[in-house]
């Protein structure tokens, strides 16, 4: 799923992707980590570059609230590589969360080059055991897209939504 504006230097393009983590023991058992475990579809999305941290979250929260199960306190935000490693940017660089409740501008922390490459993000989930992972690879469609499919099929005149693969090599 997909919601970007064109490419400009007042736009930043952000790529999320959904994960759960949990804290795994090592077998000596004298540290503990973070295991973190992908889920659903990556999306891309655009927003302006003079948001708040305040309003990136809730651009984001925007996005995923229709999903069945999800409630807001079970979201964390946070700024990663390309790679899916953090990217300490908020707190003198000791925190790579987004911070909910901040107004200053995203940018601030970010650098303002942020624009001119993709921001890459992960929606990390509490709770993952009442989550409903299902409902995250769900494609729902816009209104307008099937609007615009319903159109076109009008105007064309055509009564059957396309052929199937077989149909293409026959």
């Amino acid at each position: 799923a997909f919601d970007v504006d064109p490419y400009t230097t007042t736009t930043i393009h952000a790529i999320a992707t959904h994960c759960c983590s949990t804290t795994v023991t090592d077998d000596d058992e004298s540290e503990n980590k973070t295991k973190k475990e992908l889920f659903g579809f990556p999306f891309l999305t655009s927003f302006p570059a003079n948001l708040t941290c305040r309003q990136v979250y809730k651009h984001f929260w925007k996005a995923v609230q229709h999903i069945p199960g999800v409630q807001e306190e079970w979201m964390k935000i946070c700024i990663t590589e390309n790679d899916g490693k953090a990217r300490p940017v908020f707190e003198d660089n000791t925190t790579a969360v987004v911070p909910s409740e901040c107004d200053d501008p995203i940018v601030d922390y970010l650098g303002k080059d942020v624009t001119e490459r993709f921001m890459f993000l992960s929606m990390e989930w509490k709770n993952s055991s009442d989550l409903e992972k299902p409902a995250f690879v769900t494609v729902i469609d816009h209104v307008s897209y099937t609007e615009g499919i319903r159109k076109e099929r009008a105007i064309s005149g055509a009564t059957r939504g396309g052929v199937t693969l077989d149909q293409c090599f026959q």
